[in-house]
């Protein structure tokens, strides 16, 4: 099965694409791609930074290990400031 949906707001300057295959049992969790990084949103949050990315272009090549999240989220009930984490 695979499921395709494009939402536009005009008014926004903004269009978001949604696209899954359901190919297998394998849990993604959501993702959602942008230009510059991408954000998976499972048992915590991750954003990672696109190899491509022309907005972190001098930041990847400097700072941004391409292997690692920018930022995570880890779902968690201990205070907020043990939950967050960003690198650089």
């Amino acid at each position: 099965p695979c499921c395709r949906t494009v939402y536009e707001y005009p008014d926004r300057d903004l269009t978001f694409m949604y696209s899954a295959t359901l190919a297998n049992g394998n849990h993604r969790g959501l993702v959602f791609m942008g230009h510059d990084a991408s954000m998976r949103v499972s048992g915590a949050l991750a954003v990672s930074a696109d190899q491509e990315s022309t907005r972190l272009e001098q930041k990847i090549n400097d700072i941004i290990d391409l292997s690692r999240p920018m930022f995570t989220c880890a779902r968690s009930i201990g205070p907020p400031s043990r939950r967050w984490s960003a690198a650089g």
